[in-house]
């Protein structure tokens, strides 16, 4: 078995070994995958960097690696790591290659970056000649697969003798539990040598290709070494070995043969994955929108006097929602029993926004008076806003911090350990409406009556992205449950979805009549919920930007939404004074 058929038998089973009910199409599919490679890097390079003091003192490295450049190594994740070793030379290899080849070598690269970038963010790919110092063979591997295992990666390493020659690769992924080292059979150079003098080339002229043929052939199966494993996350990647082995000079590629072959074999993965994906992907995508219909009513809450419902919040802790119900305060209820367990007063101003703290043990709410209310065991007012507060938000990340977005314009942090003000953001023009924290605490995305939303370091206080493609003000804004997907509702009756690292747009779901009230996404799977004024509320495959369920009310639209902490219940809140606890049955 050659090589390439090697390389080609590595990834066959990558689909067959996810598991098929955790996705519903080829873009969950992919992003998933990838997602699931990245946590899994990140967690496995934080113990490597512990590690590497004791691995490196136990394997000699000294000399043959850098210590710096394998700590760099290790944060490159997301990259695929292609590795070349200078060649090993016996003491018989002519001098011409003996002096040349090691130089030659180290230029390897150079043609492969032209096609393959680290700057990719989905196929990136870092190419190093002078990471070993010495070269490397089979024996190095396992101890080199000790230390940089949490980042795929393949070492390309040749042995040379006075007349043959070896192709080796060693290579390991996010599913290696040791390195795979393949073999080419053994190529008689000096065979071919001697052919090249045969057709009327010089000895130099001849050895100079002999070492132009080495360098190809690992350019070549670095090439298709790439193709491979990114067809294997990814079946729509787009194939460089065809283009790349056109660049090439045509003099130097001598078997044509081979070369079709190894595209051949490419192409015949990827139309096999594609087939496979493409079955599963229709699978699963009935049974979310199955799924998706199994969300019933449990239970119909009517709040006190009839007023409309501004806001609503679930407890962390307890199966209580607190509802904000303008001039009638804040009123709780049993979410199972519907039952009115407590009515909180706010000194007769109206009250717009509510939020529990990540105990549950306050119970925060703001509107039209300027102020922020912290009922709980201390009871306290936030004082600083000079116009009503429109939004609240709790983050538990570090001292725990309250966001409260208002009508003049600005937003401003909390501290609630101490009770005082953090932090005042201003960089909107008009009354800022949608407020959220990231899952993991270090953003908060806001969006506002300037048509923007923007996305904040809570690192530095920085604006990490300004989004301004919205027609009118943004409503809402919300996050996917890992914090790389940002949606923002707008009166422009559009809901858009951004990258949260590029700051790009990733996809626009329209289907509303009316401009987007309220957006949660649920904490299960890839499901995000909107609702408008249309009277209607919307369940979206995200990463397809498929509608997949609607929901009309007859006499109300949705003012609130929100799931709880697990994604096992929906409750929404409506203008008629409506709550209604909904449960996937």
């Amino acid at each position: 078995m050659s090589i390439r058929d090697n390389i080609y038998g590595l990834f066959q089973d990558r689909i067959s070994d996810l598991d098929s009910g955790n996705f519903v199409n080829r873009e969950e599919y992919i992003y998933l995958l990838r997602q699931t490679i990245r946590e899994y890097q990140e967690s496995q390079i934080k113990l490597k960097l512990i590690e590497i003091d004791a691995q490196w003192d136990l394997h000699h490295w000294q000399g043959i690696l850098s210590r710096k450049e394998t700590e760099n190594l290790l944060g490159k994740k997301d990259t695929l790591l292609i590795l070349f070793s200078p060649p090993e030379l016996s003491p018989d290899v002519p001098p011409s290659i003996q002096n040349n080849l090691p130089i030659e070598f180290k230029s390897i690269k150079d043609k492969l970056k032209l096609f393959y970038s680290e700057k990719d963010y989905n196929y990136g790919v870092k190419f190093y000649t002078d990471y070993f110092k010495k070269p490397v063979g089979d024996i190095y591997l396992e101890q080199l697969y000790s230390i940089l295992s949490p980042v795929p990666t393949a070492v390309f390493y040749t042995d040379i003798t006075d007349y043959n020659c070896r192709f080796s690769l060693g290579f390991w992924n996010d599913k290696s539990y040791e390195p795979t080292i393949i073999s080419s059979p053994l190529w008689n150079w000096e065979k071919t040598f001697n052919k090249f003098l045969k057709i009327g080339l010089d000895e130099k002229q001849s050895f100079r290709a002999i070492r132009e043929l080495i360098i190809i052939y690992n350019q070549l199966l670095a090439s298709y070494f790439i193709d491979t494993f990114y067809v294997s996350i990814d079946p729509y990647y787009p194939l460089k070995f065809p283009i790349f082995t056109t660049h090439l000079a045509k003099e130097l590629i001598r078997n044509k043969e081979c070369v079709e072959c190894y595209f051949l074999q490419l192409k015949q993965m990827q139309e096999e994955e594609l087939i496979i994906l493409e079955e599963i992907a229709q699978k699963k995508e009935q049974n979310l929108k199955g799924n998706v219909n199994q969300w019933k009513v449990l239970n119909t809450i009517k709040v006190r006097g009839d007023y409309p419902i501004y806001s609503i919040a679930i407890h962390p802790n307890d199966d209580i929602i607190a509802s904000a119900c303008g001039y009638d305060g804040i009123q709780e209820f049993d979410i199972y029993s519907g039952e009115l367990l407590n009515i909180t007063m706010s000194n007769h101003h109206s009250v717009i926004a509510v939020a529990y703290d990540c105990s549950g043990e306050s119970l925060i709410c703001g509107g039209g008076k300027q102020t922020i209310y912290v009922h709980g065991k201390a009871k306290y007012k936030l004082v600083g806003h000079t116009n009503a507060v429109k939004a609240l938000a709790v983050s538990c990340r570090d001292n725990i911090l309250i966001a409260s977005a208002s009508y003049d314009s600005t937003v401003r942090l909390w501290d609630l350990t101490n009770k005082k003000l953090a932090k005042v953001f201003k960089r909107h023009t008009k009354g800022v409406y949608g407020l959220a924290f990231s899952p993991d605490g270090t953003m908060l995305a806001t969006g506002g009556g300037d048509y923007t939303a923007k996305l904040w370091s809570l690192m530095d206080y920085r604006v990490i992205h300004n989004f301004k493609s919205h027609f009118n003000s943004v409503l809402s804004v919300a996050f996917s449950p890992d914090g790389k997907i940002l949606a923002t509702g707008s009166m422009d009756k559009m809901i858009r979805l951004w990258n949260t690292e590029t700051g790009e747009l990733i996809n626009t779901l329209m289907g509303h009549s009316f401009w987007i009230e309220s957006l949660a996404f649920n904490p299960q799977g890839m499901i995000l919920v909107s609702s408008s004024n249309d009277k209607t509320i919307k369940f979206w495959n995200y990463i397809s930007g498929e509608c997949i369920r609607t929901i009309t009310q007859k006499d109300s639209w949705i003012s609130a939404i929100a799931f709880n902490l697990d994604g096992s219940l929906l409750v929404t809140g409506s203008n008629n004074g409506i709550i209604k606890v909904w449960q996937n049955h």
